[in-house]
């Protein structure tokens, strides 16, 4: 994905948004950010990288012609500017999307009403028999399950889903373990939260 002088929003200033925009700064996006919050309440904008434009409320993401919005977890799809700027043919993802279209590695997410915790250890275990160690993200637990006579090692789950920064520092701690795929259940909140 080329990123090089793309008018880009990104909406909602939190640590993720602020790392969010330093990843498109540095790859050459032309970023404005915007949160609901007044500047001075926002936490941490000193990171976010000189020259890129911050404005307080959501109304001016309706007034650019934005070509992608990237949209922080918690931020409610259903916001108006960003209906509006898709409705004008920006790409609207969040930012764990963004993410994938940067990583060569392979995830497996899992959603529905029924049997996503079942699919998701389906699917690790099958990976991980075929010698593709593969980590678990969901309800029952995170980690690696159980193969052949290694036994199941999952930390307990607050959420189904874990928030965007949980997620992350996950992905990374299971890639050093040698994961190379993980499977992932991907809970409706989890979705409506823009978590993924």
């Amino acid at each position: 994905m080329d990123l090089k002088g793309m008018h880009t929003a990104v909406i909602g200033m939190g640590r993720t948004g602020i790392a969010t925009t330093g990843f498109l700064v540095k790859r050459g996006a032309d970023v404005t950010c915007f949160d609901q919050k007044p500047l001075r309440d926002l936490h941490g904008i000193d990171r976010i990288p000189e020259g890129t434009r911050i404005v307080d409320g959501w109304d001016g993401v309706t007034m650019g012609d934005y070509g992608l919005v990237v949209v922080s977890p918690g931020v409610p799809m259903s916001l108006g500017g960003i209906g509006a700027a898709s409705g004008r043919g920006a790409e609207v993802i969040s930012e764990i999307e963004l993410a994938s279209r940067f990583t060569r590695k392979r995830i497996v997410a899992i959603t529905g009403t029924n049997g996503k915790t079942s699919v998701a250890h389906w699917i690790a275990q099958a990976l991980s028999a075929l010698g593709r160690k593969t980590a678990i993200i969901g309800t029952v637990g995170n980690g690696f399950p159980s193969t052949g006579d290694r036994p199941t090692a999952l930390t307990p789950a607050l959420n189904t889903t874990p928030d965007a920064i949980e997620l992350q520092q996950r992905l990374a701690r299971y890639r050093a373990d040698g994961a190379v795929a993980c499977a992932m259940e991907v809970s409706s909140h989890g979705l409506a939260q823009g978590r993924v």
